[in-house]
């Protein structure tokens, strides 16, 4: 009977609980990672890593405009440390909000487009690395040149360089690959069309190609490391150390210098060497 009682007492306290704002996580703004780690996506966004602590002018002003694949886990913040530790002074800085596609960066009028605009003005930027969504990229969808010759030519409006950093296609699992359109492609031929993609991109506005999307494909079958979160398309920490790495070869073309973040030295060395060995004479 003194059970039942406690009961009656406890059950709408617990009941309670559950109500208040705060008290269970709406899933709907999470993904878990394959390592256990919860990454927020928020549904506007947008992220500045700040300046290295010097008084000295940075060799480099960079601008990375994307969505969420650029934007989780301050990528940019990671690049910038990792440049400081290889002797370079560098500033970084994020615009993103997430699944933002390259379309509403270029147009004038949207929100993101003006953002962008304002940032532009705002100092004078050596280079503008640009990034797509996931669905745009893997459709090859007719507004990615459109928009990427745009944003090419406000760039150099502005007298910085577009860069454009390629993405991956998502693991097997992800919700894509039901859809009509995609079914019975695998994961490999989807990343020939992300790198076809990227090469005409490239080829098209003079641009340099950050080849991160080649790093992860290298990198898929490496038990050491864990690059896309559960979800099958977000990076984990470790996957935006590979994107970091991959923008670091590409700006600076030398040895990735041995700072590991949070990522953990031992799948740090791996994401290095492979970054390295594959990025230093790019031909793709």
């Amino acid at each position: 009977m003194r059970i039942r009682w406690k009961w009656k007492i406890l059950l709408p306290l617990f009941l309670l609980l559950l109500l208040i704002p705060g008290s269970v996580s709406d899933a709907s703004q999470k993904r878990r990672t394959g390592t256990g780690q919860v990454v927020e996506i928020p549904d506007k966004w947008t992220a500045f890593t700040g300046n290295i602590n010097t008084h000295k002018e940075p060799e480099l002003k960079i601008l990375i405009v994307g969505n969420s694949l650029s934007g989780l886990n301050d990528m940019g913040e990671t690049l910038q440390k990792l440049a400081q530790a290889g002797g370079h002074r560098i500033q970084v800085e994020v615009l993103w909000k997430n699944g933002c596609p390259l379309y509403r960066y270029a147009s004038a009028s949207h929100t993101m487009g003006k953002r962008l605009r304002r940032l532009l003005k705002s100092q004078e930027w050596d280079y503008v690395i640009l990034q797509e969504n996931t669905p745009n990229v893997i459709s090859e969808d007719s507004s990615v040149p459109k928009a990427a010759q745009r944003l090419s030519k406000l760039i150099r409006k502005y007298g910085a360089e577009p860069m454009f950093l390629e993405t991956w296609a998502p693991e097997e699992g992800h919700k894509v690959y039901k859809k009509a359109d995609y079914q019975g492609i695998s994961r490999g031929q989807l990343q020939r069309r992300v790198k076809r993609l990227f090469k005409r991109l490239g080829k098209t506005n003079q641009a340099s190609v950050i080849w991160a999307g080649e790093v992860f494909w290298e990198l898929k079958d490496n038990q050491k490391v864990d690059l896309i979160a559960a979800d099958y398309k977000h990076p984990t920490a470790e996957g935006s150390y590979a994107m970091a790495c991959a923008c670091y070869m590409t700006l600076f073309q030398e040895k990735i210098p041995g700072w590991n973040g949070s990522v953990k030295e031992e799948h740090a060395k791996v994401i290095r060497r492979t970054a390295f060995q594959m990025l230093k004479n790019y031909h793709f």
